[in-house]
Parts: structure tokens; sequence; C-alpha cells
């Protein structure tokens, strides 16, 4: 883990617009919807959301396209039925 570590340098760094230099996160990659553990999927989600950044009004669609199979079908019937739900809203209605 070594080579993950923050170096004492910027380098070459990309700066933002008042020249403080940014390090660029790993890519990785939306968890895939695992109904068998749905806790730690929502974790996963809302870590990722955290260290990429996502506004809150996309984490629903980020998370919806996601789905597959019965889970997709599911939550196509929950936003015809109640609208598109907040994220907690949403969690709690998958693990209802």
């Amino acid at each position: 883990y070594a080579s993950m570590a923050p170096s004492s340098s910027t380098g070459n760094a990309p700066k933002n617009g008042e020249g403080v230099s940014q390090k660029k996160m790993p890519s990785m990659g939306f968890p895939k919807f695992s109904r068998e553990d749905l806790l730690s999927w929502g974790f996963k989600a809302e870590q990722f959301f955290d260290c990429q950044c996502i506004p809150t009004k996309q984490i629903i669609a980020l998370a919806a396209v996601r789905l597959e199979g019965a889970a997709i079908r599911w939550y196509q019937w929950l936003v015809v039925q109640q609208g598109k739900p907040d994220w907690g809203t949403f969690v709690q209605a998958l693990t209802d």
C-alpha cells in the first residue's frame, strides 16, 4: 500500500482554479447491486457517492442503472406508484 500513500511533492498534480493542487481520485466503479447484502451495498454506494462527489440529485439515477432483473422492475414500479424517491426512502424500500 506504500504506492497509495500521499506524496510530499505535488509534482504534476492538476491545479484547481485557485492554484491549489488536486490529487486525482482512483477510478472506481459503482458497486453492483447485491440483494443478498443490501446494507453493505448501500454503505458502499454511499462511500462511492462521497468519494466521487456525486450531487445528491444524481445518486438515485446512478444507483438505478446498476439494478437488474427483478430489482429494476421493482424500481420502475416504485417510480410509477410514488415518484422518484430520495436516497433514504430508496434504501428503506429495498430493505422492506
